[in-house]
């Protein structure tokens, strides 16, 4: 299991990828995010690693039922894949998206119930913020252009945006490399 300052530094990573081609491609950015929802390869490609990452998760949470019938759970994988792909293209790219982020949290409070430090509270927080958008993400993926195209409407969002995320970024990264 990765250490918290391992994750705080990937996630100030995230950030600045985030934020760089924002600060750097304006309205390139702004039209990638426009065409983000109904992008089915995007939502493929996510969709297969949130479909992946929740196996995992459960073939290694030792419960006991799940423990009992491993043979079905693979067998029920590639089923559910199958589903998914073939049955939910429909903004399937927010929703993987948001089915991200509602597994993200778990490895950082895993890793943030392992330290003591008061600064641990800051990831502890990002963990909680991510599942509350991955909530809505899954739950109304409309919301993610509405929200996109609201918070960058103007040069200026884009500038605001893009220098959080990059100030946000640094901040994780000099976090993660001193406070824990």
């Amino acid at each position: 299991m990765p250490t918290l300052a391992v994750i705080t530094v990937f996630a100030g990573l995230c950030l600045l990828a985030l934020g760089l081609p924002l600060a750097a491609f304006p309205r390139r950015t702004m039209e990638t995010l426009e065409r983000f929802p109904r992008n089915v390869n995007a939502g493929r490609v996510l969709a297969t690693a949130a479909l992946a990452w929740a196996l995992w998760m459960l073939l290694n949470a030792q419960i006991n039922w799940v423990n009992e019938h491993r043979r079905l759970v693979y067998i029920l994988a590639p089923a559910a894949w199958f589903l998914v792909m073939f049955f939910m293209d429909e903004l399937l790219a927010p929703r993987a998206l948001g089915g991200i982020m509602l597994l993200a949290p778990m490895p950082i409070l895993d890793a943030a119930f392992l330290e003591s430090s008061p600064k641990r509270l800051v990831m502890v927080i990002l963990a909680y913020l991510l599942a509350i958008a991955g909530m809505v993400l899954v739950w109304s993926p409309y919301m993610f252009r509405k929200t996109a195209a609201r918070c960058l409407a103007t040069t200026g969002q884009h500038r605001a945006w893009s220098g959080a995320l990059l100030l946000g970024g640094l901040a994780l990264i000099a976090l993660g490399l001193s406070g824990y």
